[in-house]
């Protein structure tokens, strides 16, 4: 469906305007700046909690008001737990920036006779916290959701977009049993899916790929935002940048069996996200490539960036289809 003149216009500013928030601000305006565009509407509030240990979110139909108890067996009866951590680029961004998602896709399942809870993960942010405090954030969150609220991992979807992509690999990576953490002592066990939304994975750190030259013009995410990024990492000994991830690890060991990878057309970050969903297929995961003609982040963000509802729905629809087949594989391992 092609866009029309003012949907064109929209576009056009809006992505200017992520441009300059996420490629020249200061790390502390840019997060007041996407705390108000993404705030939380008022007949949002019926639907979060807050987890006071983690000052996570916990995301459900009327769940406002519901002691920690009722919460923990809700969670436990779930057909299905989505355990999100959101992007921002290490520098912004709250657990709940995305709660017209979140909710449309509580919505959508339960239209399908299931159950969700989503736990929506908070983590401190660069530069005032710099690497390893979010990924370490994350996997407090993690163990808190199976040893705390008593999950069953092979009813949860990590996922996460963006630079939520990038924790939720080092979530999976650094809580592996069998994988050496420099700074992690905590295992836990594989979750059973993962949706990856616009991923930065770091697989264009070490080279020039062609969407990141070819969609500059298109999207919000620049040059300047990589280097606002770098804000997230502290320097080696010899002063060289950390890598994000080890991207020579095997897929197949620290990645559950489901995947589900959604990127933009438009997007920067397409070819890395497109490399992802290579190699987890050449991992042998049964991966599913979500893909609209648009940019960074609209799986997420869809109302910002389309006026075209059928977008919209495919994202949502793709959830739905991932959170069924992890229900389904569920039943047959039982």
């Amino acid at each position: 469906m092609a866009l029309t003149v003012f949907a064109r216009i929209r576009l056009f500013i809006v992505v200017r305007f992520l441009r300059v928030v996420f490629g020249a601000m200061s790390s502390k305006r840019a997060l007041r700046i996407m705390n108000v565009v993404t705030k939380p509407k008022g007949w949002h509030h019926s639907w979060m909690q807050q987890e006071p240990k983690t000052r996570s979110y916990i995301v459900g139909r009327n769940i406002a008001n519901q002691s920690k108890e009722e919460i923990k067996m809700r969670m436990k009866n779930a057909n299905v737990i989505v355990f999100y951590i959101h992007g921002g680029g290490f520098r912004v961004g709250s657990a709940t920036m995305y709660m017209t998602a979140f909710v449309r896709w509580i919505k959508a399942l339960e239209e399908q006779g299931l159950s969700c809870v989503i736990y929506s993960a908070e983590y401190r942010l660069a530069p005032d916290h710099r690497f390893p405090a979010a990924p370490l954030d994350c996997i407090e969150c993690y163990r808190s959701v199976i040893e705390d609220y008593g999950v069953d991992p092979k009813k949860i979807i990590m996922g996460g977009d963006s630079a939520g992509g990038t924790l939720t690999l080092e979530t999976l990576y650094h809580t592996h049993p069998d994988i050496h953490s420099s700074f992690n002592t905590v295992k836990l066990p594989r979750p059973a899916g993962l949706l990856m939304v616009s991923p930065y994975t770091g697989d264009d750190q070490s080279e020039t790929t062609s969407s990141s030259q070819t969609n500059l013009s298109h999207d919000y995410i620049s040059e300047a935002t990589k280097e606002k990024m770098a804000e997230y990492l502290p320097l080696t000994k010899d002063h060289t940048p950390y890598t994000y991830l080890d991207l020579s690890v095997n897929y197949a060991q620290i990645l559950p069996h489901i995947v589900c990878v959604a990127v933009g057309g438009k997007e920067v970050l397409l070819d890395a996200g497109l490399q992802f969903a290579k190699r987890c297929r050449e991992a042998n995961l049964k991966v599913t490539l979500v893909r609209e003609d648009s940019v960074h982040d609209y799986f997420m963000l869809g109302y910002l960036f389309t006026s075209d509802k059928n977008v919209v729905k495919r994202a949502v629809s793709s959830v739905v289809d991932l959170a069924q087949a992890v229900i389904d594989r569920q039943k047959i391992e039982n």
